[in-house]
């Protein structure tokens, strides 16, 4: 679901429990990528809160600008390196045994 208008977030905010300061769904429904920044605020906001408020959003969205890679594609095909992410099915890729044997199996 697409959430452009201010609407649709206070709708999507409702949906999860959330009321939130009409300054602060407008800045949500202004970011560029809207699902993100309600994602973002909603992951932050403090325990036990039930209303977002435009300067939790605002500190939110300013906080996570900086954080933002250039190249999201380098970002995941640093992730998905296999030495730092072994599959579940193999397991670490070091291929030595802490008992003494050259190769554990897989």
């Amino acid at each position: 679901m697409s959430l452009e208008t201010p609407v649709q977030v206070a709708n999507a905010l409702a949906r999860r429990g959330y009321n939130a300061d009409p300054e602060a769904v407008t800045l949500i429904a202004a970011a560029d990528d809207t699902a993100s920044a309600l994602e973002r605020s909603l992951e932050t906001v403090p325990d036990g809160a039930v209303k977002l408020t435009a300067d939790h959003v605002r500190t939110t969205l300013e906080a996570t600008e900086g954080t933002e890679t250039a190249d999201p594609e380098a970002s995941d095909r640093s992730r998905d390196t296999p030495e730092l992410n072994p599959t579940a099915s193999t397991g670490d890729t070091a291929g030595k045994s802490p008992h003494g044997v050259d190769a554990a199996p897989v």
